[in-house]
């Protein structure tokens, strides 16, 4: 599965939902929200208070205990920080992965 993020950032921009947008390219409304904020396209006060607090090198653990948010929340609010799962360009060691867990479907059959 590619994803296409312009496709997604398109269809945001158009004034499609999020969860239109998921059942389209059949991934959760959670997964495009958080494309959107990794590219810029969605954000808050909150979300760039959290950005700035994370860029300052505060962890997740603490700025929760600063907004009062859960930790999964504030991993839910910030940006991509390795790059997409399954994302077109995947990086050397992402590719090399993929081929092996490849490799290892087709020993077990």
């Amino acid at each position: 599965m590619n994803l296409d993020v312009k496709k997604i950032i398109n269809r945001y921009q158009d004034g499609d939902s999020m969860k239109q947008i998921a059942c389209e390219v059949g991934v959760s409304p959670s997964k495009v929200r958080k494309i959107l904020i990794t590219a810029g396209e969605l954000q808050s006060k909150l979300s760039r208070e959290i950005n700035k607090l994370y860029d300052a090198g505060y962890s997740v653990a603490q700025i929760s205990e600063i907004t009062g948010h859960s930790k999964k929340w504030i991993n839910n609010n910030l940006p991509y920080s390795k790059g997409l799962y399954k994302e077109e360009n995947a990086t050397e060691n992402a590719q090399r992965i993929r081929n092996h867990r490849v490799l290892k479907k087709t020993k077990k059959k």
